[in-house]
């Protein structure tokens, strides 16, 4: 089952949250028999953008941003898409400061072996 953002939002906001049981059933039932929740890169870019919000009520920092998504990737009921170019993308993401999106497309194209045309320079300089 892949998972929709929502879903890992729920999760991460904990128990006190009102749909937090919800979040929780829907991930039992996509990890019943051993299974993993699969959770696509674009799921966690969404993830990055809200948590980094005001308007949403989180904004948080970089560090914690990163932390956050670095738990996700290392979280043994997930499955994500490219686990290796997102972790990367966090630790740019913490390091410089730079947009979690850009950070996505320097590590997404490193790893892909191309580059990212850009007029932004936050990806030139990840590129570098």
């Amino acid at each position: 089952m892949i998972l929709d953002t929502n879903v890992i939002l729920r999760l991460l906001d904990g128990p006190d949250h009102p749909l937090y049981k919800q979040a929780a059933a829907i991930l039992a039932e996509a990890t019943i028999d051993g299974k993993r929740a699969r959770v696509l890169d674009a799921t966690i870019i969404e993830i990055a953008f809200v948590l980094r919000s005001q308007q949403t009520g989180y904004g948080l920092s970089t560090g914690e941003i990163a932390h956050t998504i670095l738990e996700l990737v290392d979280s043994a009921d997930l499955d994500l898409e490219r686990p290796s170019v997102i972790r990367k993308a966090a630790v740019d993401h913490r390091t410089t400061g730079f947009d979690f999106h850009d950070c996505y497309l320097a590590a997404r194209a490193r790893h892909d072996g191309e580059r990212v045309g850009s007029l932004d320079g936050d990806l030139e300089r990840l590129q570098r």
